[in-house]
């Protein structure tokens, strides 16, 4: 259960220039300066069921610093605790774990929120959920548990807009995710939040307004699903323009003088997607050739790297991410291209044994493991 902060007072401050809060949904921030206080205020204080509470609030615009934000008892100017905030991406929610007292506190004497680490605003959001389609736990609050399973729980709010990211590689997992457990109707949800009379309209990773482009080879990832849904969609061709003129000489599509292993989900996968629905064998070739650069590139002295720069440097080396980008990359793309006769069998063997070898070697899977690729 969510029990919202009805009443917000923040200093006056203006936005970052060049900085966007997503879909039009309010923010105020809290300041630098160590001194002034925003305020969160509940009206109602019949809520404390439960021996414990957990303070909760949503970053609204990109943070590259770590920040410490001190969390303070309004009238008896008892520090309740901080919220440690580090390199925070847009949605992204931080949580202080308080106590019956604590919490009582809170809600009895409303409290402060005040800066003692950092060196600009921190923007969380506080829209009006009866005026905007925010869901309820992007709104501070104080989350008091209920009687569900954790798993109900986790699928009606997965199942939702409470599980919106920024567009790009974090949304594309979602949306996925989403068409993978049968919620179809929500992934057109989140889609349309970001996509205005066939239009893109969206911020980038740090904030700034990339509207009717795409801000690199990550972004390109909610394409596979838009696809999914509306495979005539307008944003479809654009998406595959963008990708042809990211490609280079040798034919890898990237970002600058990068090529990464995200492109083997960002791009082969959403390209895989394209090529199925319209039986497009150039765009099919190209989604296997981005896959079989990266082998060949990324793979190096028997491990894989997340980085590679034109001059031959490479940079991560076994990172869990790397491998995980690239095993999504190869069975999404099979999944696409198997059976559709878009590629021949001995290029489908070369990306299933690509993938069944990678997963079973015993130093990749560890790799895998050590880094966390799961996560």
């Amino acid at each position: 259960m969510y029990v919202i902060a009805n009443d917000i007072k923040s200093p006056s401050e203006a936005l970052p220039e060049g900085q966007r809060v997503p879909f039009d949904w309010k923010a105020q921030p809290v300041l630098q300066d160590g001194v002034s206080m925003t305020e969160l205020h509940w009206h109602s204080q019949e809520l404390l069921e439960t021996d414990h509470a957990r303070l909760r609030i949503t970053v609204a615009v990109d943070v590259r610093e770590n920040k410490r934000i001190e969390v303070i008892a309004l009238r008896t100017k008892n520090v309740l605790g901080t919220l440690d905030i580090r390199y925070a991406h847009v949605f992204q929610i931080f949580e202080l774990p308080l106590g019956l007292n604590e919490a009582l506190l809170a809600v009895r004497e409303g409290v402060g929120l005040r800066m003692i680490e950092g060196e600009a605003p921190l923007w969380f959001f506080t829209d009006d959920p009866s005026m905007s389609s925010i869901e309820p736990v992007h709104l501070p609050h104080l989350m008091i548990g209920d009687a569900k399973e954790p798993l109900e729980s986790f699928k009606d709010r997965f199942n939702s807009l409470a599980s919106i990211q920024p567009f790009g590689w974090m949304e594309g997992c979602v949306l996925d995710g989403l068409l993978d457990s049968g919620f179809t109707s929500t992934a057109r949800q989140h889609l349309e939040l970001f996509v205005k009379n066939n239009e893109l309209v969206y911020e980038d990773p740090r904030s700034r307004p990339s509207d009717g482009c795409f801000y690199g080879i990550e972004s390109t990832l909610p394409i596979a699903i838009l696809t999914k849904l509306a495979p005539a969609h307008p944003l479809v061709d654009l998406a595959v323009q963008f990708m042809k003129e990211h490609t280079d000489q040798h034919g890898i599509i990237k970002d600058g003088d990068t090529i990464s292993a995200e492109g083997s989900y960002t791009i082969a996968y959403p390209l895989s997607v394209i090529a199925a629905l319209r039986k497009d064998r150039e765009l099919a070739q190209l989604a296997f050739e981005q896959l079989e650069l990266r082998r060949a590139l990324l793979w190096e002295g028997g491990a894989f790297y997340l980085r590679r720069q034109d001059n031959g440097t490479r940079s991560f080396r076994n990172w869990g991410r790397a491998y995980a980008w690239h095993l999504l990359g190869l069975i999404r793309t099979l999944e696409q291209l198997k059976d559709k006769e878009l590629l021949s069998n001995d290029q489908l063997q070369l990306i299933e044994e690509e993938y069944r070898g990678t997963l079973h070697t015993p130093m990749r899977l560890e790799a895998i493991r050590g880094c966390g690729a799961a996560s």
